[in-house]
């Protein structure tokens, strides 16, 4: 049903499994297996960006458990997660080297001041699975994508690639937009693969040797393109219309992407685009009941009941009510975003605010204060109105509902 779906995100693959994040934590499923059931990898919370091995047997994935984003690493078949980086800054996992020996990460730790730094100048980083404290720089200027295409000195890099949803608006034509830059001979020489202005490329993948990326089409929705090597024969490959197709993610065969909070998964080899079957059974904790550790930071009023026997107390716009000594509170039912209330002499509430959806209206300027007349007096205070602090008119204004 539509109450038990998840809002499936930032998914990756490898074969017929594919691992995601759904409520800040890191799942995978088996999508070959008719109405499969997702595994949950991690239980840390705040999770994002899981990359697959090459082998399937691993998870890189990016998580705020030790105070900053790190990238950790988590067996698919259990256990504990290890911690793989300690730069204390915004980390990210973006690829694994051919061998599985070694993740490529992508990291803010060089700026001056990384907790404030865009993630636009994000460097790369190769940290091995055996020395992990050993991360070895890799001098190829800023970027937010790698990957490698047929061999380890053979490089695709994405800058400006992230999904722009995080970073820039739709139909963005600046100098910001995706740049894909190729070493496709492995000389170590980098050369642009599109020119500005074709579009805002992102989530750059290699898949049965030519370069996939996301970007707009004719349509105004985000699709799934390629392009050869060389730059040439741009083709569109999917039609979606409507919600954009968002964070691609390729295992050299088949791409998955999300649209909407769904998986889809595309076959190059077939041109055919399906929706796995998913049977989500999470525990859906966005939606259970938060218990607050000090609520007495969300008060903004309080009134003693005439009689002494309780109070009331105004938290968020909402008015509740309880005894002193006894007794639950509750919710006095106002129909008003409350913004201050008194107890009147007899116990009933008097409250101030609006009704919920609507704007209250700005109080309008006061009047300037009228010229003297010939013979040097003002008018009379009342033929002004009542005259407020600061020789100003006193206007009414609010709502007033006794409750």
């Amino acid at each position: 049903s539509a109450s038990r779906r998840g809002y499936f995100h930032q998914p990756s693959i490898c074969g017929t499994f594919v691992a995601f994040v759904c409520e800040d934590d890191v799942w995978f499923v088996n999508t070959a297996a008719p109405d499969a059931i997702p595994v949950r990898l991690t239980t840390d919370g705040c999770c994002a960006y899981p990359v697959f091995s090459r082998s399937g047997k691993f998870v890189a994935y990016s998580s705020f458990v030790s105070g900053s984003q790190e990238v950790y690493v988590v067996d698919c078949d259990g256990g504990p997660a290890t911690q793989l980086t300690r730069f204390g800054a915004d980390t990210f996992a973006v690829e694994w080297t051919l061998n599985d020996a070694s993740v490529i990460v992508s990291s803010n730790c060089k700026q001056t001041f990384p907790k404030y730094s865009e993630q636009l100048l994000q460097e790369f980083f190769e940290v091995s699975l055996a020395a992990p404290h050993a991360a070895a720089p890799r001098a190829l200027g800023p970027g937010d994508h790698w990957r490698f295409l047929d061999a380890p000195k053979k490089i695709l890099i994405g800058r400006y690639t992230l999904d722009p949803g995080l970073t820039n608006w739709r139909h963005y034509g600046g100098g910001r937009q995706g740049q894909l830059w190729i070493d496709a001979e492995g000389a170590g020489t980098f050369r642009r693969l599109l020119p500005d202005g074709i579009g805002n490329i992102e989530s750059p993948t290699w898949t049965c040797g030519r370069v996939f990326f996301l970007m707009e089409g004719p349509e105004r929705t985000v699709n799934v393109h390629s392009v050869g090597v060389e730059g040439l024969d741009v083709q569109q490959h999917t039609h979606f219309t409507g919600l954009h197709a968002r964070q691609a993610a390729s295992d050299g065969t088949r791409i998955v992407l999300q649209r909407g909070g769904q998986l889809f998964i595309y076959n190059p080899a077939t041109n055919e685009t399906h929706t796995p079957s998913i049977r989500w059974r999470g525990p859906r904790t966005p939606a259970a009941p938060k218990y607050l550790h000090n609520p007495g930071e969300f008060v903004t009023g309080c009134d003693l009941h005439p009689r002494g026997h309780s109070a009331a107390l105004l938290v968020r716009g909402r008015v509740f009510e309880g005894a002193l000594r006894e007794g639950p509170v509750v919710e006095r039912q106002t129909g008003l975003h409350v913004h201050n209330f008194c107890y009147l002499h007899d116990g009933r509430l008097f409250v101030v605010g609006v009704k919920h959806g609507e704007v209250p209206a700005p109080a309008p300027s006061p009047s300037p204060t009228p010229p003297a007349t010939a013979g040097g007096s003002r008018p009379s205070s009342a033929s002004r109105g009542r005259a407020g602090k600061g020789g100003k008119n006193v206007r009414s204004g609010g709502a007033g509902a006794g409750a």
